[in-house]
């Protein structure tokens, strides 16, 4: 979801419209020391192709809920209690899951209405990660495991999972802030730092100990399938091309070094935690096709906020090329004029009726589940009755995939 700040204090967001300019265009120019990624043409080209892309081996996931699969879940974004602050301890204070006493009784209002996954960020803009004086990750603030501990014991007593996102593309790249002495964005640098020490400091201070936080759970609960559903690495990253031109050294001048930085995480994550499938939040149907297939992600994830149906979506892309199952992360559960989403049209397509691309022979190579933007009642995007616009939601996934 696109964002901007309200407030003061830890910068809560709220949703707003999406821009209406394109994206910026790749203007990344290759040098001996880079290796040149399959163009945009290339991609579609594969994923036009009657045999797609090779598939990985799949092993079995120790995940309640199997998001590489066709399986269709109740999905919600439950992205932040408080932004950038759920996990650790801040220079405003212990706003963490631990101390939130909001936490428990909303996680208890979302499983009464069936909700099974959420999805969470956990370190937007970097007010929770400590840095170096040149930009290098050096930990995670104090109190982040405890507080993500806590958020896995709360989500296991209800049977639950969630999607935890790493990166903000909206907030992480916009040029360097200071608020309460704690720096926050402006760490675009961690991606475009074409040595890799800084990408290593990144694996080994911050994305290392939060992987070793969710095997820390697991190990002492060997007999509880992990509330860990899927690892997010980035919301919307292609939000985060070119928002600090004036510090060149922290500029991401284009979608390559972004695809580099998450396959090279991706590579982590499989190391570290086998079976945890990993993707990216796109933040538009199209940026799968230009920019995330052969990014060494396990599903492909994309948000739609725009004009288009469902249906011209399908038509514009290539649907049943794709080597990897499709998730919709974001939808608006409210429309721009405030009238309630009717989620069975809106999810009629990608790819419409099952006889279309017979849906049936092929279920893991099309939507298999969409999450509505957001759980929160104050959101504007939320529906009314988020019960029932997820019972829809599934129906129509069951009846697209299902005899």
């Amino acid at each position: 979801m696109n964002v901007a700040p309200l407030g003061n204090g830890p910068e809560a967001l709220r949703p707003r419209p999406l821009r209406a300019e394109p994206l910026p265009r790749d203007r990344f120019e290759t040098s001996p020391r880079d290796a040149a990624p399959p163009s945009a043409a290339a991609m579609r080209a594969a994923c036009a192709g009657p045999e797609g892309v090779a598939r990985g081996p799949a092993d079995p996931l120790p995940l309640p809920h199997d998001l590489t699969g066709s399986a269709s879940y109740n999905r919600v974004n439950l992205p932040w209690f408080q932004f950038g602050v759920d996990f650790g301890v801040t220079a405003w204070g212990d706003l963490g899951i631990r101390a939130n006493p909001d936490v428990a009784p909303t996680l208890d209002a979302l499983h009464r209405l069936g909700v099974e996954d959420v999805v969470t960020w956990t370190i937007p803009d970097g007010r929770t990660i400590r840095f170096a004086a040149d930009g290098t990750p050096t930990g995670l603030a104090p109190g982040f495991r405890e507080d993500l501990t806590a958020w896995l014991d709360l989500l296991s007593a209800r049977g639950m999972s969630a999607e935890l996102v790493l990166i903000d593309g909206n907030t992480w790249f916009l040029p360097g802030a200071v608020g309460a002495g704690v720096p926050m964005r402006g760490h675009g640098d961690v991606i475009v730092d074409r040595t890799g020490r800084k990408q290593a400091a990144f694996d080994a201070n911050v994305l290392g100990p939060m992987l070793d936080t969710v095997k820390a759970w697991q190990r002492a609960h060997p007999d509880a399938p992990l509330p860990v559903s899927g690892i997010n690495l980035g919301n919307e990253l292609e939000y985060g091309v070119d928002r600090d031109p004036a510090h060149p050294w922290k500029n991401v001048p284009s979608m390559e070094p972004m695809r580099a930085f998450t396959r090279g995480r991706a590579a982590f994550v499989h190391r570290e935690l086998p079976g945890v499938p990993v993707t990216v939040g796109a933040a538009r149907p199209g940026d799968i096709f230009d920019h995330w297939m052969f990014s060494g992600l396990d599903y492909y994830t994309f948000h739609h906020y725009g004009p288009e149906s469902m249906i011209e979506l399908a038509d514009a892309y290539p649907w049943p090329g794709l080597d990897r199952p499709v998730h919709m992360g974001e939808y608006p559960g409210r429309q721009r004029s405030g009238a309630t989403t009717d989620v069975r049209d809106y999810l009629d397509a990608v790819a419409g009726a099952r006889d279309r691309f017979e849906r049936r022979e092929t279920p893991d190579r099309f939507l298999t589940t969409a999450a509505m933007w957001a759980s929160r009642s104050v959101d504007r995007a939320c529906p009314e009755d988020p019960a029932q616009s997820m019972a829809d939601v599934r129906d129509w996934i069951d009846e697209s995939f299902r005899d």
